[in-house]
């Protein structure tokens, strides 16, 4: 049954009072239906939009990273003091540079009584070396004519001020100075001597996690030179 309006009855024409009675009952009933459909089907279409914006901007805020890295020093004593908020470095950061570049040197040249460091001194210096440049070459060379675990039956080499700053000569290049202290097994001092190097290197950072390597911007080393100075 339908909404029944009053134009729909023929002209001159009237509806008995029984009839009239239906009438009225009818729209009552079904007038007031459509209009709650009419209302809520405009309040769905109205709320649609704003249901997908919130959806879209929760999605968003779950896909942002939450989590804050923090820096901490531990000494010697396993205590940690907190530096502060780890921040974002850009390739070619001469901080990060002049961090590798050192310490990429004291695995190179440092002798320990600890074999297990002398060996990972060694994995480490050569996963930071150009695999396909002279400086891997110039690397067996050293170590086949200064085995740090023979070296280490009878004495250790430490590392003192070691400097490093970018050498005018090219943009990946630079000039590295420190100071070798020997030591016996036992601690007797043996000497100190001051050498200097040129390194050369590459940044290459990967665009992958699965070629991520140790270093923060993908540095390597291609070629180096050093000497004694004192």
């Amino acid at each position: 049954m339908k909404w029944l309006p009053e134009n729909r009855l023929p002209p001159g024409e009237q509806l008995s009072p029984v009839a009239e009675a239906n009438r009225r009952l009818v729209n009552s009933l079904y007038g007031g239906y459509e209009r709650q459909v009419r209302f809520w089907r405009g309040a769905f279409f109205g709320l649609l939009p704003v249901t997908l914006l919130l959806a879209g901007g929760t999605v968003y805020i779950g896909s942002e990273s939450r989590i804050v890295p923090y820096v901490f020093a531990m000494d010697h004593a396993g205590e940690e003091t907190p530096l502060g908020e780890a921040l974002r470095t850009a390739p070619g950061d001469p901080v990060l540079i002049d961090s590798e570049v050192c310490q990429w040197v004291i695995w190179a040249r440092t002798v320990s009584v600890d074999q297990t460091v002398n060996k990972n001194d060694i994995k480490y210096i050569y996963q930071w070396t150009d695999k396909d440049s002279p400086a891997v070459l110039a690397l067996d060379d050293w170590f086949k004519a200064h085995v740090p675990w023979e070296r280490a039956r009878y004495e250790a080499v430490s590392l003192e001020n070691v400097r490093a700053l970018p050498d005018p000569s090219g943009p990946h290049q630079w000039k590295v100075e420190w100071t070798e202290v020997e030591t016996s097994r036992g601690g007797t001092a043996l000497g100190r001597h001051n050498y200097e190097m040129l390194i050369t290197f590459s940044l290459t950072p990967p665009k992958t996690l699965g070629k991520w390597p140790m270093t923060a911007n993908g540095f390597h080393v291609r070629q180096f030179s050093w000497m004694q100075k004192s």
